[in-house]
């Protein structure tokens, strides 16, 4: 019995677009578009959405960046365009994605500020596309943007990762949907935000690559891989490490310069600036498990349950080259750094690969895995409250009313200790440090002799000494790796051995899982009369 030929089903079949039988269940491609279009913003999503927006744009009103979110004002600010990304940010660790972002109105005279009502405008255009595109149960797209990561530490800490969930979403909602340029020009965008989203870009790019080639679907392919492949480059020269850079470990810069003739020399900063990676092998994987689950739930057994089901329903789904980015993301933090807010990458991640993944006719173990994710947003929601309460009542960090006091004291010779110093002076034109260079922002370079001795504070006799720190609090994330690093109490021993006393000490405290992960330090020494 022959089958009737289908001329609509022959248009769409010869389009150049992925089989939708691939990864999405039995409808085409098309099907799924129409489908995931209906209904896509109903009112109580337009509702979600403005409750978001309210939530986030009156925390960031009231907070107070610290010396991270600093750091990459200053650069570009007091950097040219083109000299901020093929120097400026080399020393920083990551693309200049950012930087970039900011360096317009670092140059037009716009206040520091205003950089935290740019991260919220990202923040909500991702929540926008969570919102409106996302396969998943209404119930589930609403509650999504107000887990932790997506409300607050994505949202209202200005950082390059408030940059992740828009353009992960968008590349979500691209490879969904086949669009195989608009997933190129996301993912290239993704992959100079960060080294996390480097990976995540380069092994969403191999999943799609993959599917297509046993799809057979070439059709513009080229296009695509010449965006990709230019928007990998930039964030490989943008991001690339120099051999005297002092911000990541010596052991990895050692291994990027391997064969080179460099040498990573011993950082000559604090240690406390410096990060700590785990030990072994055996310390990493456990860090790397532990990081993968901590965005989920404080709970290691609830957190596994979901991780395994999540990735149990992927392979089931066919979507087993999904897991390519995730595999990615967890050897950079095992392998390289890792701190708590890095945890909501992994989980926004798992979200993004789930949502591509979702079927068009959903049945009983999607709904399922519906309910699960749910519910571990709802154990997320105290997280949020918390830190949105907290941030509206009480400082983040101690920069911005110590500069405020540094600003009172006129005439007055000042130097400043540590990189957390930097958080204090983008409320001045230039850097008040009269023992750092002329540049605010913290220079990662082993060249840096600035700021880095006690001896400094003898030989220098200034009027004021400004120590500031991070101080670790037990958490689920730090354990019993809590308080502050040897040199800064050799820099608070020298100060008062020098005829110093602590006049006055700025604190903060930032936010995480349910508590608080670190209380953030600017004491201010005086000398004695």
């Amino acid at each position: 019995m022959s089958v009737p030929f289908d001329p609509r089903t022959a248009r769409i079949r010869l389009k150049p677009l992925l089989h939708s039988e691939l990864l999405l269940g039995e409808r085409t491609v098309a099907r799924v578009r129409a489908a995931d279009k209906k209904d896509a913003f109903p009112a109580a999503a337009w509702v979600a959405l403005a409750i978001y927006a309210a939530m986030v744009l009156a925390t960031v009103a009231r907070h107070e960046p610290w010396a991270d979110e600093a750091q990459a004002w200053l650069i570009a600010r007091d950097r040219g365009f083109w000299d901020m990304l093929w120097r400026g940010v080399r020393y920083e660790g990551t693309p200049g994605l950012w930087h970039a972002l900011l360096w317009i109105p670092a140059h037009t005279g716009m206040p520091y500020a205003a950089m935290g009502w740019i991260a919220a405008a990202i923040a909500i255009a991702g929540a926008w596309v969570l919102l409106r595109y996302a396969p998943f149960p209404l119930a589930l797209r609403i509650v999504l943007p107000f887990t932790f990561f997506l409300g607050y530490q994505y949202a209202v800490v200005a950082r390059s990762y408030v940059l992740f969930p828009l353009l992960i979403f968008v590349a979500a909602a691209c490879f969904r949907a086949r669009r195989t340029v608009g997933l190129a020009i996301a993912l290239a965008l993704l992959a100079n935000v960060s080294s996390h989203g480097f990976v995540v870009a380069g092994g969403l790019a191999l999943a799609y690559a993959w599917f297509c080639w046993r799809e057979r679907q070439y059709a513009g392919m080229v296009p695509a891989m010449a965006i990709f492949a230019a928007g990998a480059a930039v964030a490989l020269v943008t991001a690339w490490q120099p051999p005297d850079v002092s911000f990541v470990q010596p052991q990895f810069t050692r291994i990027l310069h391997r064969g080179s003739g460099a040498s990573a020399a011993k950082p000559a900063v604090p240690a406390a600036t410096v990060p700590a990676a785990p030990g072994g092998l055996k310390e990493k994987a456990a860090r790397a498990l532990h990081l993968f689950t901590l965005g989920i739930s404080t709970s290691l057994f609830f957190s596994g349950v979901i991780a395994v089901a999540c990735l149990a329903w992927l392979i089931r789904r066919r979507g087993a080259a999904l897991l390519i980015p995730l595999a990615f993301l967890l050897f950079v933090l095992a392998a390289v750094y890792m701190s708590p807010w890095h945890a909501g990458m992994v989980f926004v991640t798992l979200v993004a690969m789930i949502w591509i993944a979702w079927p068009a006719r959903p049945g009983a173990p999607d709904y399922a895995l519906a309910l699960l994710l749910g519910l571990a947003c709802l154990l997320q929601l105290p997280w949020t409250i918390g830190a949105v309460r907290y941030d509206l009542a009480r400082p983040y960090d101690g920069s911005e009313a110590c500069a405020r006091y540094l600003a009172t004291v006129r005439g007055a010779r000042i130097f400043g200790f540590t990189p957390y110093s930097s958080g204090v002076l983008p409320w001045f034109r230039t850097n008040i440090f009269a023992n750092q260079p002329r540049y605010a922002y913290w220079f990662w370079s082993t060249r840096n002799h600035a700021a880095q001795d006690a001896g400094e504070i003898a030989a220098g006799r200034p009027d004021l000494v400004v120590i500031a720190y991070e101080e670790t609090l037990p958490t689920a994330w730090s354990g019993n790796h809590t308080g502050m690093e040897p040199a800064v109490t050799e820099l608070r021993d020298a100060a008062e051995a020098d005829g110093y006393r602590m006049t006055r000490d700025f604190k903060g405290t930032m936010p995480m899982d349910g508590g608080f992960t670190a209380m953030n330090h600017c004491e201010v020494y005086e000398r004695g009369r």
